[in-house]
């Protein structure tokens, strides 16, 4: 978890360019709290990509989670983004009912696997290289579309 605090420092004093954010001795709350003092109304998205990550390494961050949505996120234009490939846990422990952030979210997206047809769209390459870029990258086994 502390290595997680410490990305996130780096990165907000490398978004405000304040030193500063490396130095704190706090946790998730403060750090946003900081954070969001000094963007003040600047836009910012911030996303957390495999969220389920840091709830199996302490389950209270969707609880810390929902203290800054409803307390330090109002008039902000910080835009959060919790993802994940655990579905499963995604949907246990952010969308349900029973979940600390149950309606919060303002939209939610389930992304799916690349296929050749997407690809075709990122490298302009004839259909040999294609089916070598997905047998790499894409759904194995490959299956012509």
């Amino acid at each position: 978890m502390d290595e997680n605090l410490n990305s996130l420092k780096n990165k907000f004093a490398e978004i405000t360019g304040k030193d500063y954010f490396n130095d704190l001795k706090s946790n998730f709350y403060e750090l946003f709290k900081y954070f969001i003092n000094e963007i003040k109304s600047d836009k910012v998205i911030i996303v957390l990509d495999e969220f389920p990550n840091l709830i199996e390494l302490n389950h209270g961050i969707v609880s810390i989670m929902q203290k800054i949505f409803d307390e330090l996120m109002d008039n902000t234009m910080l835009y959060i983004i919790l993802s994940g490939s655990s579905i499963g846990m995604m949907e246990d422990e952010l969308l349900s009912y029973k979940s600390p952030l149950y309606g919060r979210r303002t939209g939610s997206i389930e992304l799916t696997g690349f296929n050749i047809r997407n690809i075709k769209y990122f490298y302009n390459s004839n259909m040999e290289d294609l089916i070598k870029i997905n047998a790499v990258f894409g759904s194995i086994p490959f299956i012509f579309p």
